[in-house]
């Protein structure tokens, strides 16, 4: 509705969502001709566990090329961007600085670079993103700088989540996709039949 107050001749137009889930699914299934597990996020992301491709593709780039492709063989024109990282957090937060059609490795010790990092990129509800704000704590660099206890003691087990992945760490496991396969099964029958009521 702001948008409309903003730019009243704007042409409003629902998203497709089957169209939408579809595309994915597409894309899903032809990264897993590239990837063995692929997740699927509900935030829209992709998740791809690329560890040991080095040997089957060569080199980061090879495998970064690999996946461009098999992305824009579906779509063509989306703006996909790669983050590579020794997690899913630190993956996610490298596509986001990631360049159109590039990709963005985070190499060495994670906590560095995120330490930069704005606060306001952290799943954290904006309650706990003002709190934050409010004893001065704008970038994950200082989270990070703080004892986990403190973080714990002042906001709670949110509190701590940041503190976890303001330094890098996230535990989560990569769920693979499981595609859902399409099928059919007919019977053919050797003579006319006819329906008996």
């Amino acid at each position: 509705y702001e948008a409309l107050s903003n730019y009243p001749n704007a042409l409003v137009m629902e998203a497709d969502i089957p169209y939408s889930k579809k595309l994915v699914k597409n894309i899903i299934n032809k990264l897993q001709d590239v990837v063995l597990n692929v997740e699927k996020s509900d935030s829209g992301h992709i998740f791809l566990d690329i560890d040991g491709l080095n040997r089957l593709y060569g080199d980061d780039s090879n495998i970064v090329r690999l996946i461009s492709n098999s992305v824009l063989s579906i779509i063509p024109n989306i703006d996909i961007r790669i983050g590579i990282g020794s997690s899913k957090w630190i993956a996610q937060m490298a596509a986001s600085l990631s360049k159109k059609g590039r990709a963005y490795k985070v190499s060495g010790n994670p906590k560095n670079f995120l330490s930069r990092l704005s606060i306001s990129t952290l799943p954290i509800s904006q309650n706990l993103m003002e709190r934050l704000q409010s004893f001065g704590l704008e970038t994950m660099g200082e989270i990070a700088s703080l004892t986990k206890e403190s973080i714990s003691a002042q906001f709670g087990k949110e509190g701590a989540k940041a503190w976890d992945l303001s330094n890098g760490i996230d535990e989560g496991y990569l769920l693979s996709y499981q595609s859902e396969k399409d099928v059919s099964e007919f019977l053919e029958f050797p003579h006319p039949t006819v329906n008996i009521f």
